[in-house]
């Protein structure tokens, strides 16, 4: 092979005529039993389709509307795309063939599917038939999941109208356990391809890619680990008191054992549920007390709905700085004298102080009240240097600058913005 690759050409069977090795490696054409038919039955007449290398192709992206000849696009992240002038009959095989005999090395025959609309297209499918107007492949919910799901995915092209046809070319991985090339796997991969592909060869996966019940895999013999089973026998039975114990939900429960560190600490359980989920743990509590007092409780499992008429649901409107409170300090400082020496210091007019330079447009105009707001903050926790007080305003006045601004703009008070 060396030989070949440096010389460029080798003497076959001893014969006189030297064959180059892309030749060698491009698919050989149909061959014949006798009388011109082929090996399948049919002749020239019946199979009137061309040899890939009789059919003339343009490494070039470039779209192509003829509306006399249909053109075809084999296109590929590996190599330079093919464009064609293609006939409605021409298969699947045929520009698979296509493909091989021009990138015989990169993409030899069995390493690559070729795939339009979504879908991977069958050797026996026709142009024609590939390209007929149909919709592209999409995972449609259950009508029980989602009965309002209307979207319309985009319409394939058709052969007739000689418009831009591509059918992607899509390399196949190489299984080194297999020594062969795995199939091309077009399914949604919600935990990476990697570890999607791997658990998927374990069984841990559903049709749909999810990760199916860790205690029907065990029942079936798939996971085997005793550590993993013996920690998943832990979160069981620590769910199962949260549940008849302590009234927690079930959705609840669960997480809290996945995420506590002893699986089978119960005070570790109610800690973390207080912690992250302190409305359910509230709502839990309260159960405990009615059933305490004798009366028959029922957990509610699911949220209410959102348009249920027994929910109210109440919209509070956003504080004025976003989150920031700082009511605590103007009833700590009041607004008297603190409350002017701020303004004053702000402002670089202090009697104390020397005047501070122009900053713009903060200095020459007048001082919102959350600036001073800010100010004392920075006052009241400890800030003693006036330097540093002076820059730590300067820091939260320019963050509380953007905030009013956006607000502004959401809320179009374009006086309020100038």
């Amino acid at each position: 092979i060396h030989a070949v690759l440096n010389h460029g050409a080798c003497s076959v069977a001893g014969g006189p005529h030297s064959t180059s090795v892309r030749s060698l490696l491009r698919p050989q054409p149909r061959p014949m039993v006798e009388n011109g038919v082929y090996e399948n039955g049919t002749t020239d007449a019946e199979d009137p389709l061309p040899r890939p290398e009789e059919i003339e192709i343009e490494t070039v992206d470039l779209y192509r509307h003829d509306e006399e000849q249909a053109y075809v696009t084999l296109m590929s992240q590996e190599v330079k795309s093919l464009n064609f002038a293609a006939e409605e009959n021409y298969t699947v095989r045929l520009c698979k063939e296509l493909v091989a005999y021009h990138y015989p090395d990169e993409l030899p025959l069995g390493s690559f599917e070729l795939l339009a609309s979504n879908k991977i297209r069958s050797d026996e499918e026709t142009l024609g038939e590939v390209f007929n107007g149909d919709e592209y492949y999409c995972d449609r919910p259950d009508e029980a999941e989602d009965p309002d799901f209307d979207w319309k995915p985009r319409k394939e092209q058709v052969f007739s109208d000689k418009m831009l046809m591509q059918l992607s070319i899509w390399k196949k991985e190489w299984d080194e356990e297999t020594k062969s090339y795995e199939p091309v796997d077009l399914s949604y991969m919600p935990y990476g391809k990697e570890l999607t592909k791997q658990w998927k060869k374990l069984g841990y996966l559903d049709g749909k890619n999810m990760l199916r019940d860790e205690g029907e895999l065990i029942a079936e013999g798939k996971i085997t680990d005793p550590d993993k089973i013996a920690d998943y026998r832990k979160r069981e039975g620590l769910t199962s008191t949260l549940r008849e114990t302590h009234l927690i939900r079930k959705k609840d429960a669960l997480e809290a054992a996945g995420e506590i560190e002893n699986k089978d600490d119960v005070d570790e359980a109610l800690a973390w549920l207080q912690r992250h989920k302190e409305k359910d743990y509230n709502a839990a509590l309260k159960l405990q007390g009615r059933r305490a007092e004798g009366e028959e409780v029922e957990v509610e499992e699911e949220e209410p709905e959102p348009d249920d008429p027994d929910v109210e649901v109440y919209v509070c409107e956003p504080p004025p700085l976003r989150g920031i409170d700082v009511s605590w300090v103007r009833a700590r400082a009041g607004r008297g004298a603190q409350r002017s020496h701020a303004v004053a210091a702000l402002a670089g007019r202090n009697s104390g102080a020397p005047a501070a330079p122009s900053r713009g447009p903060l200095s020459a105009s007048p001082l919102p009240t959350p600036f001073v707001d800010m100010y004392m903050c920075v006052v009241s926790s400890g800030a003693r240097s006036s330097s540093a007080v002076e820059s730590s305003v300067l820091l939260h006045a320019r963050a509380a600058t953007c905030m009013r601004v956006g607000m502004c703009r959401e809320e179009r008070n374009y006086s309020l913005l100038e």
